[in-house]
């Protein structure tokens, strides 16, 4: 049950990492291109997408993620 809770933590960390990844990345297109703001969300959310895949693949669901052996 620990496991369970300590990932649903960093799944969630994760989750609002890749969010405040999309946010700065949707100014940083507005100011330095002046697109429209469905061409940025649509161009942030493309990378912030990608983030959020690479950090559930690799951090949240990798398969030694907690021990689970106990020493008697």
């Amino acid at each position: 049950m620990r496991d369970f809770w300590i990932r649903f933590f960093v799944f969630n960390l994760s989750s609002i990492v890749a969010f405040l990844v999309k946010m700065l990345f949707l100014l940083i297109f507005e100011k330095m291109f002046g697109w429209g703001v469905i061409w940025c969300n649509f161009a942030a959310l493309l990378i912030s997408g990608l983030l959020n895949y690479f950090l559930a693949d690799t951090v949240v669901f990798r398969k030694c993620f907690v021990s689970t052996k106990r020493e008697a």
